[in-house]
Parts: structure tokens; sequence; C-alpha cells
């Protein structure tokens, strides 16, 4: 059994994504918010209970949430310990 996690995101969150891409272009802050990007999987991946700062349990489904941050880029997330998976919920610009 592999010690990653799964991560997943929603169609929706994709589209978002792009979004917030075409945001930071027209604030000229593509260059940091890609380098943010390309880190922030990683870490959902290898350790997500140690990315960020917890904002709430939710016993029934077994899922913390949490939210992360990396340079402009915030995502809001929930992890799965028993089944070693991420739900991307949400990305967002903290600038």
């Amino acid at each position: 059994m592999s010690d990653r996690y799964q991560v997943s995101q929603s169609r929706k969150v994709l589209e978002d994504f792009r979004r917030l891409l075409d945001l930071a272009r027209d604030r000229g802050i593509l260059a940091q918010t890609a380098r943010a990007t390309r880190w922030i999987p990683e870490e959902l991946t290898l350790t997500p209970m140690q990315f960020g700062e917890s904002r709430e349990y939710k016993a029934p489904l077994d899922l913390h949430l949490r939210i992360g941050f990396a340079g402009p880029v915030y995502v809001e997330f929930a992890v799965n310990l028993p089944h070693r998976m991420v739900f991307i919920r949400r990305f967002g610009l903290n600038v």
C-alpha cells in the first residue's frame, strides 16, 4: 500500500482554478501563483495533515477540513485518513 494520499477535485473546482489563474494574470502575480500551485499538490499528496491548519472535523463523514497557504494562493480541502483521500474544495487568492 502506498503512503501517498489520492487527491480529487470536481470539475467545478478545476473551472474555478482556471479563473483564478486569469485573475492572477490580471493582477500581475501569475508567476508567483503558478509556483504555488505546483507545490500545493505535492503537499496534499504527501502530508495533508501537516499542510495548513485545521478548520473543522466532520465526524459523521470522518473528514478533517483544512486550509493551506502557499504564496498568494490558498486551498480549502478535506482529508479522509482511513481512505487516504484528499478532496480539494476551493482555491483562492489571498491578495
